[in-house]
């Protein structure tokens, strides 16, 4: 005898809508053998909890990659906030203008 979850899950794998499925529980229960098409039930769910654990490693690689990205421009924008000095300054001003002067 199912429990009324079980029967709602059962229906709507039979019906194809395993987001119902899902959603009525079919990742958190424990699938018996007198359960009806069991072993396909057992095999879409390991599927799905592999789909959800592939999903996650996806997501925390995102994560990584931009919590990286973050560093670098924090990093980059700390050494561009640093002040040549003074001398140094007006060295590259006048390289500029050297510059400048040559492309006219």
């Amino acid at each position: 005898m199912l429990t009324e979850q079980q029967r709602n899950i059962v229906e709507a794998i039979e019906r194809g809508d395993w987001d119902a499925a899902i959603q009525y529980g079919l990742l958190d229960i424990v699938v018996d053998d007198s359960w009806p098409n069991a072993d396909a039930i057992r095999k879409v769910q390991s599927e799905r909890r592999f789909a959800l654990q592939s999903r996650e490693r996806y997501l925390a690689k995102l994560h990584r990659d931009d919590e990286r990205k973050q560093a670098l421009q924090r990093k980059r924008a700390k050494s561009t906030e640093a002040k040549l000095p003074s001398a140094a300054q007006s060295a590259l001003e006048r390289a500029k203008a050297r510059a400048a002067e040559k492309r006219k």
